[in-house]
């Protein structure tokens, strides 16, 4: 079985995360993205530059079927620094159009964050 990563943030420093929801599928936008390839995805997500005040919802939407509209499957919350900071989704299929979407949400600082991240194919 081959591992591909699909999407990764460009650099070390990772995407810039300000206060709006940004797509990790969509080659580092705001705009959310509609991926319709079938597999079986994980997404990988440097959490380490967290700070007390911060807070991140790594979410995953994806539809019932290629003519339906893009729902919430699964989100994750991750607040203040962590003591593991590297988050793996669990290995999820999707096909029908997909997106991994992370998003600042409550009181995070008012310094937008660089989170290093990718998307990888694994079957």
């Amino acid at each position: 079985m081959s591992i591909t990563i699909l999407y990764q943030s460009s650099g070390p420093a990772g995407a810039i995360i300000g206060t709006n929801s940004y797509s990790l599928s969509a080659t580092a936008t705001s705009t959310s993205a509609s991926v319709a390839s079938t597999g079986v995805y994980q997404a990988y997500v440097d959490f380490s530059n967290l700070v007390t005040s911060d807070a991140y919802e790594l979410s995953c939407w994806e539809k019932a079927h290629a003519n339906a509209t893009q729902q919430l499957l699964e989100s994750w919350i991750y607040r203040h620094p962590v003591s593991k900071p590297l988050a793996v989704t669990p290995a999820l299929t999707l096909s029908e159009g997909w997106d991994f979407r992370l998003t600042r949400i409550g009181n995070a600082t008012s310094t937008a964050l660089g989170i290093p991240y990718s998307v990888r194919k694994i079957a």
